[in-house]
């Protein structure tokens, strides 16, 4: 499996809700589960088109690496 750069900056930014990934218009967000058994999403950039919808519905509102820019919104 190719492995995506984290759409977080920290676990503790990430609840594992999925919203960003059922939003995605591009479907360019994946959750994978980590060592804990816990999800978290990755995006591929090659199909990101930076609508920033995942931003939208995320319930911490941070995001590290949209085209691999650091977006911080808290």
């Amino acid at each position: 499996m190719k492995e995506y750069p984290k759409l977080y900056n920290l676990k503790e930014n990430c609840c594992g809700c999925t919203a960003c990934a059922s939003i995605c218009p591009k479907e360019c967000i994946y959750m994978e589960f980590d060592d804990e058994g816990f999800m978290y999403p990755r995006v591929d950039y090659n199909k990101c088109i930076n609508c920033y919808m995942c931003k939208s519905v995320c319930p911490f509102k941070v995001m590290e690496g949209i085209n691999g820019n650091v977006k911080n919104y808290v």
